[in-house]
């Protein structure tokens, strides 16, 4: 009987890490479906928010805006609505000497307004003629995020950059609760 014990625990033990093997395996699989999934879902907003930054680059009211010929108040009131709709931290423009111009933040009272980000690697890219992302810390708001730029084009050059803000998600959620805990 003891032998027999004996085997039938053996049977049982192996019987357990094959089951746990596969669990682990079907587990990890799982996983990283779930992590492709989410790569895809980044890359697609990405891509959108890319190819929306450099629409808006061609956009009439930011065209004429940054010519002088515009409201920059009616430009900002653009970029509000485009921020509220895309659901952005930050839309803003900054002229050719990497001033901001107009935000949709111009209504709060740190806003980027008059702030230099000529610095910004999004910016000299911009200016160069190039479409560019960046991840950066923010100037004004200190919460993390991933910048995308477009030239603006004019006649005879470029007139400036117009850049959508997309935060960080986990980096906004700790600013958040920071914020509410004071």
């Amino acid at each position: 009987i003891p032998f027999a014990v004996c085997i039938s625990l053996l049977v049982a033990l192996h019987w357990r890490a094959a089951h746990l093997d596969e669990g682990l395996d079907a587990a990890e699989f799982s996983l990283s479906q779930r992590v492709q999934r989410v790569a895809e879902m980044t890359e697609f907003k990405f891509d959108t928010i890319r190819k929306l930054t450099a629409l808006l680059a061609t956009d009439s009211r930011i065209v004429a805006a940054l010519k002088g010929e515009g409201d920059l108040a009616e430009c900002t009131r653009y970029l509000q609505s485009v921020g509220d709709t895309l659901r952005l931290h930050r839309a803003f423009l900054l002229d050719t000497k990497g001033i901001c111009v107009a935000s949709n933040d111009a209504n709060l009272a740190n806003n980027l307004l008059g702030v230099n980000l000529s610095d910004r690697e999004y910016f000299i890219r911009a200016m160069r003629g190039e479409s560019a992302a960046q991840f950066v810390v923010g100037r004004v708001s200190t919460i993390p995020g991933f910048h995308f730029s477009a030239p603006v084009k004019g006649p005879d050059g470029y007139l400036g950059v117009v850049v959508l803000r997309h935060p960080c998600p986990a980096a906004l959620f700790a600013h958040r609760l920071c914020y509410r805990q004071r």
